[in-house]
């Protein structure tokens, strides 16, 4: 309701059509939904991953599944500003191909990193500055805090490869070739499935160990889309 008020006040809609729902396009409805639903299908599988990864978690008892819930709760603040920046990437990406300005996607994804990459850094470095603190915000458990210190080391610098993996990421589906981010992430959430299961169930490793899964899923992340984006292919395609 909001977005809708302040669209019809402050944007000449009837440049854009907005709000004219005068005939059914289904010609246009097929290439919205051939956008969006991979999307949709991305957000379906991570969620659906990141639960399974919790599930892993449990096998290693109560401890580290308690510390990892309050770990949970610190990434998803220090995933904020990489959800916003990621956001904006997308957006301004579809823009510049509209204007048919494809020639300054790279180095517009370059600068959103950079400024993604220093705004995470900031965040992360008050958790590992002075973790007892951050960790104390959630728990008086002197053990959980103990426990979470390392972890939150370890995601501190998953978040720091997020900042970059995702912006790489969202300036791919801004290319409106969303059906091969979401073959991205497929590929990418098989690895992070069978690494987190490795960790687990045959190496047997320290909880630390296993939220190392984020680092390499931001490392992928980031390298499979750079890869895509200096191919070339996304120049031209049409939405």
């Amino acid at each position: 309701l909001f977005f809708i008020t302040y669209t019809y006040a402050t944007v000449r809609f009837k440049d854009f059509d907005l709000f004219c729902f005068c005939q059914l396009s289904f010609a246009r409805l097929n290439r919205i939904l051939k956008v969006a639903v991979p999307i949709m299908m991305q957000s379906f599988l991570s969620l659906s991953v990141w639960f399974v990864f919790f599930l892993f978690i449990e096998k290693l008892g109560e401890s580290s599944l308690a510390v990892s819930n309050i770990i949970r709760s610190i990434f998803v603040v220090l995933m904020m500003p990489i959800w916003g920046f990621s956001t904006a990437t997308n957006t301004l990406v579809s823009y510049l191909l509209g204007q048919n300005r494809g020639e300054e996607v790279m180095s517009l994804i370059f600068k959103i990193v950079r400024l993604c990459f220093l705004g995470v850094l900031a965040i992360v470095s008050i958790g590992v500055i002075f973790p007892e603190y951050v960790l104390g915000i959630y728990t008086d458990s002197t053990s959980l805090i103990e426990l979470g210190i390392p972890i939150l080391n370890v995601v501190s610098i998953g978040a720091l490869s997020l900042s970059i993996g995702f912006i790489f990421f969202n300036g791919v589906s801004g290319t409106g070739k969303t059906n091969i981010s979401l073959m991205i992430e497929i590929i990418i959430l098989i690895i992070y499935v069978s690494y987190a299961y490795a960790m687990v169930y045959i190496f047997d490793t320290q909880i630390a160990g296993v939220w190392t899964t984020e680092i390499l899923y931001g490392i992928l992340l980031a390298l499979f889309s750079f890869i895509y984006l200096k191919s070339d292919h996304w120049k031209s395609s049409q939405v």
